[in-house]
């Protein structure tokens, strides 16, 4: 009786040291995931080695934090006094670094950029979003997409020169940004507009440049550099989509260049090659005439 009491206590104790590992293993493969989520958040994935991750992510749901991350779009409101402030930061940015984006401007090179004709289904995305942003059309229009919540900016040198860009909205040369997206993370969708009203816009060569101003921390996953762009050239109906990616940091990158042609005169009609002949008699007639007119004033006088 005693050896079979024995028996079934080494049993119960036997179960219970199992269950126990069975419960340490377990957690030894959950506290990764809860530590490195407590102090890298999404950068767990970086953390914990594949071999787990797949795992231990199949045993538990997605918190309620990444859920709301991932159905999260343009729910940031700006606020007046955050508009104006970060408009102040990038003048004042743009003061400091006048000779540098000078210079930047005179050696970019359009390096790593795809230029295709545009597809209709590329075209309606950007109608869509300058239609939302209340975008104006001209001759001439250059437009710039992006898909996070950086801020990415148009810079476009017109003929004479001149520098169209946040710091130069209304230029000498008739050019206007109208549309300035992202200053403060607002829309993972934004758009940028640089136009010339119908008939204003100047003949002659137009260079356009993407500039990675600010990586907004916001929306880890949709918001890794380098940041993909694309930028539409409407050059009086000839559409052009120009295609790349930047990262913060980068100078300008000079994208697309073009050249507005001088429009032909009007010719004015050729002359008529068609000659008239006229009678001979006709003149004599006429000499005649011009003699006896003579010949009266003399009488006359």
């Amino acid at each position: 009786m005693a050896d079979l009491f024995g028996v079934a206590l080494a049993g119960v104790f036997g179960i219970g040291f199992v269950f126990g590992m069975w419960v340490v293993l377990f957690r030894r493969e959950l506290a990764p995931l809860e530590r490195s989520r407590a102090v890298y958040g999404h950068a767990y994935e970086e953390i914990l080695p594949k071999s787990r991750l797949k795992k231990v992510r199949s045993m538990q749901p997605p918190s309620e934090s990444e859920t709301i991350e991932e159905e999260f779009v343009d729910d940031y409101e700006e606020t007046q006094e955050e508009i104006d402030s970060g408009l102040r930061e990038r003048t004042q940015w743009a003061k400091s670094n006048e000779d540098e984006l000078k210079e930047q401007v005179q050696v970019a090179n359009i390096e790593g950029i795809e230029a295709s004709e545009i597809s209709d289904e590329a075209e309606d995305e950007f109608a869509e979003r300058l239609a939302r942003e209340g975008a104006k059309t001209g001759d001439v229009q250059i437009s710039l997409i992006w898909n996070n919540y950086n801020d990415l900016d148009l810079h476009v040198v017109c003929p004479s020169g001149e520098r169209i860009f946040f710091d130069n909205r209304n230029s000498k040369c008739g050019g206007e940004l109208d549309v300035d997206m992202n200053v403060k993370p607002a829309s993972r969708k934004p758009v940028e507009n640089v136009y010339w009203p119908e008939g204003k816009a100047p003949r002659g060569t137009y260079k356009v440049y993407i500039h990675h101003y600010a990586k907004h921390n916001k929306g880890f996953r949709s918001n890794k550099d380098p940041t993909e762009f694309r930028l539409l050239v409407d050059m009086e109906g000839t559409k052009k989509e120009f295609k790349g990616e930047i990262s913060n940091g980068e100078p300008l990158r000079l994208v697309a260049e073009f050249t507005l042609a001088e429009k032909d005169e009007i010719s004015p009609p050729p002359p008529n090659s068609k000659s008239v002949e006229i009678d001979d008699s006709l003149l004599d007639e006429f000499d005649d005439e011009n003699d006896l007119g003579e010949n009266l004033t003399d009488d006359i006088l």
